[in-house]
This record gives C-alpha cells, structure tokens and sequence, in this order.
C-alpha cells in the first residue's frame, strides 16, 4: 500500500494519509476522497478516494523533490 505519513501527531503515531472509503478502513489515519455521504446500505463513507490520492501524491512527492516542505494541519470544527 502506498500512503503518506503524518508525523508530529499529538497522542498519536503511525498517522497515515492513504486510499480507503470506509470508517473500518482507519482508525486514526486521514482518508482524502471527493466526497462523502451514505452509500445504499445506509453506510457513511469516503467516494473516490483512489484518484484523490493519487492526485495528493503526486503533488506532495513533486514537493519534496523541489525541497519544498510540506505542512498538512487537521482542524477540529467542533
């Protein structure tokens, strides 16, 4: 599997960004997809998380390869 990893997470470690549309696929790691919603059982999940990681990929590895850092901040709404 490929993923990013999140590092400097408070209470947490092995903190990952990767492919997954499901609560069941994480249980602390960021899941990126175009939206969310319930899917027709009635569960609450990530759509198209494939090609929205890939797109974040691509522009966090051309980052780091132009020495660039990268910052990634997880915001509570609450």
């Amino acid at each position: 599997m490929v993923y990013l990893e999140l590092t400097d997470v408070p209470y947490f470690s092995y903190v990952y960004i990767h492919i997954g549309n499901f609560e069941s696929s994480t249980d602390a790691c960021q899941l990126v997809g175009n939206k969310a919603g319930f899917d027709g059982n009635n569960h609450f999940r990530n759509f198209e998380s494939v090609d929205n990681f890939r797109r974040l990929y691509l522009v966090v590895c051309e980052a780091i390869e132009n020495g660039e850092s990268v910052w990634y901040e997880v915001v509570d709404a609450d």
